[in-house]
């Protein structure tokens, strides 16, 4: 399975080597300054990850190294109750539950850009008639003869899912940890995109829970009692 995915990985860059002759043109420039953009937006993620880990992990009373020692990407200032919320929610955190994932997924989505938008005719969608005329479905080679053009799309489509699905893995497994201030930080942080965090703001703040909300995830931890901290 392992090397199947990593064989579609490669394979945008196989289909762009297909076409050795084509100049440079304005895709390719763009592409590889979102490339460049994007590798160090996943950077930052995650750096400021373990920053935070180390942070929480470290021997009480717990002490931050110097803003000067971090990486310019982690200069967050943590505090206890960073630390005893269990999970980062500041920095790129704040605007994704996770935004390392999001810019792996959105790398692997350029580079299978880079054949689509820089080989002339690569991608050639079914029309609407061929998608819903019987015949195209009558035997694989009408389905590859009708979708064939699509494939460059797979590599992308393929990891986008396996990505969903282990994030969710991984969420239920955080949430179980922390069940209350979790779920807080789910219904107010988009998954990957920083839009769903905007419009879960906008829903929150519509309903009138927005500052309950905020307040479990950016402030104090403490129980909702006041009187031992909660998770």
């Amino acid at each position: 399975m392992q090397n199947a995915i990593l064989f579609g990985l490669g394979y945008p860059a196989y289909l762009a080597l297909r076409n050795p002759n084509a100049p440079l043109g304005i895709y390719d420039a763009l592409l590889v300054a979102l490339s460049i953009i994007d590798v160090l937006v996943e950077f930052a993620a995650d750096n400021q990850q373990y920053s935070y880990q180390t942070f929480k992990h470290s021997k009480r009373p717990r002490v931050q190294k110097p803003e000067k020692e971090e990486w310019f990407w982690a200069k967050q200032r943590w505090s206890e109750d960073d630390a005893e919320r269990g999970f980062i929610v500041r920095g790129l955190w704040a605007w994704s539950r996770h935004p390392n994932f999001a810019a792996e997924q959105t790398f692997w989505w350029l580079m299978t850009l880079f054949p689509i938008l820089t080989g002339p005719g690569s991608l050639d969608p079914p029309s609407i008639q061929t998608i819903l005329s019987p015949e195209t479905y009558q035997s694989i080679a009408s389905f590859l003869s009708a979708y064939g053009s699509l494939q460059p799309l797979l590599p992308g489509i393929i990891l986008s899912f396996l990505f969903l699905g282990s994030t969710r893995f991984t969420e239920g497994i955080t949430k179980k940890k922390y069940p209350v201030r979790y779920k807080a930080y789910q219904r107010r942080v988009g998954m990957f995109s920083p839009i769903g965090t905007v419009f879960k703001g906008w829903y929150l703040q519509a309903t009138g829970e927005r500052k309950k909300v905020d307040d479990l995830l950016w402030g104090p931890v403490k129980a909702l009692n006041g009187t031992k901290k909660a998770n």
